[in-house]
């Protein structure tokens, strides 16, 4: 199968921009803006991509934390060992951008492990809330009991190639209820960027 087509459980080989542009009218509640379906299409590659295996869980969280510690060490110790620093305005853009780093992930980084349980599925935490952070542009506010919120999720993940996950869109409502109280600011950047570029 081609890049840009992806298989539709309920009808034919569709392509993916008919696909996105399929959702983006579902979120837009009506004739959607040109760039919302590639706002939609930014983030596919990652929801459509396979869920890992424990252990590339466990590896990916290590990996975090030690990125998250190596731009914490060089924030706090590179002035110590380079006294001009604060002349220097490479290497105070250097320090920004260590401190933009070190604080992005300090969510990740703070949050528990994991004592049992089922491991978050991040791909469909990141479905939900790139439809939320979407909706929230065009509509203001987002519901969380919406129905038509709550198929848009799905729509969304069908579109990026995975199976349906049944009829009941109930089954989308815990990952919009964490999109809502977690807002992801990096989704919202990215789409802004998209809306500039394409409006």
């Amino acid at each position: 199968m081609s890049r840009d087509t992806k298989s539709n459980p309920s009808g034919p080989l569709v392509s993916e921009t008919d696909s996105f542009t399929a959702v983006a009218h579902a979120i837009a509640k009506g004739k959607p803006p040109k760039w919302l379906a590639l706002g939609l299409e930014q983030f596919s590659d990652f929801v459509g991509s396979r869920r890992g295996s424990n252990r590339e869980y466990q590896r990916h969280r290590w990996t975090i934390e030690r990125i998250h510690y190596s731009a914490d060490y060089l924030i706090k110790h590179l002035p110590m060992y380079l006294p001009g620093i604060g002349q220097d305005v490479d290497a105070a853009n250097a320090i920004a951008v260590l401190t933009r780093i070190r604080n992005s992930l300090d969510r990740l980084v703070d949050k528990p492990g994991r004592g049992g349980g089922q491991r978050p599925h991040i791909q469909r935490q990141v479905c939900a809330a790139v439809v939320v952070e979407l909706w929230k542009s065009l509509h203001g506010n987002v519901e969380p009991r919406s129905i038509e919120l709550l198929r848009a999720c799905n729509d969304y993940w069908r579109a990026c190639g995975h199976e349906d996950r049944g009829q009941d869109v109930e089954n989308w409502r815990r990952d919009v209820a964490r999109a809502i109280a977690k807002p992801h600011e990096w989704i919202n950047r990215i789409l802004i960027k998209v809306q500039s570029v394409h409006n």
